[in-house]
């Protein structure tokens, strides 16, 4: 993969247009017509594993001279009359020729103008842009009615193709018959999308049942993603990086240096504990067997359910360890449809649970905070190829005495990305990118 560059980003196109007149502005370029130039705005492009949307923020500078209007010239805000979901062209350009294009008419729309700061010859505003199904999002006409039996990977797939209209590319990580009778009841496809990621267990995954759950739903320039938090670190990663002090080029069999490094968070074992990360305890109401269970214990292996980033797995006191800190209660939910089947097929169907509790529910919750459990924060030079949910390698050098230091066992190693900005401004450019990962070392 071609490193980046810390130099300021090439800005294709930047268009903004009016929903009252038709207009278009070019940000960057300016206004052809009038031969008045436009200015590389400081941009903020983010991504992160648990948003559905892209988000681009920009700080608009405006002298009043944008717009041709009535034998002179007006600002943006008053020339398109911007009030909000305009259609947005952008398309930015590193120095290694990656590129962001998100340039068709259905990709991004103006959410929200935010605050003007009016100068004595200029203003400063703040335009923060989303993906446009944001706002089909809020549509009553998008609402999910539909009937979700099957896998719970298909039926994402159909919430997004027919009820929200989605023809961008869609990846998913195949899961195992997870829903039976379960309807949208109008709800919004993104809402019924997050209630489904905590049930959904990935198929093609050996004893997966009672060991596996809980997905992640995102969207990047390039798709939108469901992915399976037991499979997340189930890969090579895409850009391999390092960290230190030398003013030399790149070290061979790297792609980058990374210009800051920042471990956010090594283990809050003590939330970790509240939350039932480790070890949790489920009583089980039957309403239909009338039986109340209190015997539900799922106690995580140290070893971890599925691949893991490092090679070492944080490791309790046993004072602690497998004994569960979170007492849950949860009802075995049933179905009572089913198209197409008499009135006694669909009362059988009615004792039929919709999903276990018992698979789902104690796996999700402990997945979701284990995967997070060590964070950290790097600085690059920009490079547009990364996205939310890729895994990368960062070689972090140890810290010692030694006259040839190595590098950091712990630290170093695999992660992914979180959380994604690019940012740049008229002369310079950078990737900022939060990691996480499960485990220590390097595997």
């Amino acid at each position: 993969m071609a490193a980046g560059s810390k130099e300021s980003l090439t800005v294709n196109k930047f268009e903004i247009k009016s929903n009252s007149n038709g207009r278009t502005f070019d940000i960057a370029k300016g206004d052809a017509n009038s031969g008045i130039p436009g200015k590389v705005p400081v941009i903020e492009y983010r991504e992160s594993v648990f948003t559905p949307f892209v988000e681009i923020k920009t700080i608009l500078v405006d002298e009043g001279t944008a717009i041709p209007e009535d034998g002179g010239y007006v600002d943006v805000m008053n020339g398109l009359k911007i009030a909000g979901t305009e259609e947005v062209k952008f398309q930015i350009t590193d120095g290694a020729g990656n590129t962001i294009r998100l340039t068709d008419t259905d990709d991004l729309r103006l959410g929200k103008p935010g605050v003007t700061i009016q100068a004595y010859k200029s203003t400063r505003t703040e335009l923060t842009i989303y993906s446009k199904e944001v706002f089909d999002n809020t549509l009553v006409d998008n609402r999910v009615l539909q009937k979700l039996d099957g896998t719970i990977s298909d039926a994402v797939i159909r919430i997004l193709r027919d009820d929200l209209g989605v023809e961008k590319s869609i990846q998913v990580d195949r899961t195992t018959e997870g829903v039976k009778n379960e309807f949208g009841e109008g709800r919004r496809p993104f809402d019924v999308i997050l209630g489904l990621q905590p049930k959904a267990i990935p198929a093609n995954v050996q004893d997966a049942t009672g060991n596996c759950a809980g997905y992640l739903f995102w969207q990047t320039s390039e798709a939108f993603y469901f992915k399976s938090l037991d499979k997340i670190f189930d890969g090579e990663p895409v850009s391999r990086f390092v960290f230190n002090n030398k003013v030399s080029a790149v070290p061979p069999n790297f792609d980058d240096k990374i210009l800051d490094f920042q471990v956010e968070r090594t283990i809050d074992v003590l939330t970790n504990l509240e939350v039932g990360a480790y070890a949790t305890r489920m009583h089980v109401i039957n309403s239909y067997a009338q039986t109340y269970d209190t015997t539900q214990e799922l106690i995580t292996p140290l070893e971890g359910n599925r691949p893991i980033a490092g090679a070492e797995i944080p490791k309790l006191h046993q004072d602690y360890f497998e004994k569960p800190t979170l007492q849950l209660v949860s009802e075995v939910p049933f179905g009572s449809f089913d198209l197409g089947q008499s009135m006694s097929a669909q009362a059988g169907v009615s004792t039929t649970p919709a999903f276990s509790v018992q698979n789902t529910v104690q796996q999700s919750l402990q997945n979701y905070r284990q995967k997070f459990t060590i964070s950290a924060v790097i600085v690059l030079p920009c490079n547009l190829s990364l996205h939310a949910g890729d895994l990368i390698y960062c070689e972090i050098p140890e810290n010692s005495r030694k006259t040839t230091p190595r590098r950091d066992p712990r630290s170093s190693g695999i992660y992914m990305i979180s959380d994604l900005c690019h940012y740049t401004n008229s002369t310079q450019a950078f990737t900022k990118l939060r990691l996480v990962r499960d485990s220590f070392g390097i595997r």
